[in-house]
């Protein structure tokens, strides 16, 4: 469509998204927390930032949202979550990808767990309710936040869905300014 965008990913390849890659195996809690956080205060900093003052879109595999969701499965208290995350770069928008339990566990096991909480038995249940508890949490900042549920959509249908909301939400952007 001959726009300029710009992928990243959470952790970042940044030197603080690499040490925070090579720690998550033996870290947990609040020290993984802030560290994730650290990552994307710095990739905010050094990345995101200027890719947008060059008029780039910036799309995020996993972000504020992921932050504020993953350290619960360590126990870390989502006050203390939002403390760490809220104060960074906000996201224009939020795209949460939802489905059903028994589909989203489906999916996990035939890729394979990408991080320690997903072979756990009750992972999926409590990841998709954090999940919704951030994205509720970030709404109440004035977070732009869209749910696609993949449960019966192949992966086509769903970047044909989320390409939609990027773009909905870049034309609204240029719109309002």
């Amino acid at each position: 469509m001959g726009l300029a965008v710009h992928h990243t990913t959470q952790p970042s390849t940044g030197p603080v998204g690499i040490l925070a890659r090579q720690l998550t195996p033996t870290t947990a809690g609040h020290t993984l927390a802030c560290l994730y956080a650290a990552d994307r205060y710095h990739q905010a900093v050094t990345e995101i930032g200027p890719r947008l003052r060059e008029g780039q879109i910036v799309i995020t595999d996993r972000y504020t949202t992921s932050g504020m969701t993953m350290q619960r499965h360590d126990g870390v208290e989502p006050t203390f979550l939002d403390a760490l995350n809220l104060p960074v770069l906000p996201a224009d928008l939020t795209i949460l990808l939802t489905g059903t339990p028994d589909i989203v566990r489906h999916r996990l096991t035939n890729r394979g767990a990408h991080n320690r909480y997903q072979d756990r038995p009750d992972s999926t249940t409590n990841e998709i309710n954090y999940f919704h508890q951030a994205a509720d949490r970030l709404a109440t900042t004035g977070a732009r936040i869209a749910h696609i549920d993949t449960t019966n959509l192949d992966p086509e249908a769903v970047a044909d869905q989320a390409a939609s909301l990027v773009l909905q939400t870049v034309h609204g952007m240029k719109e309002a300014s």
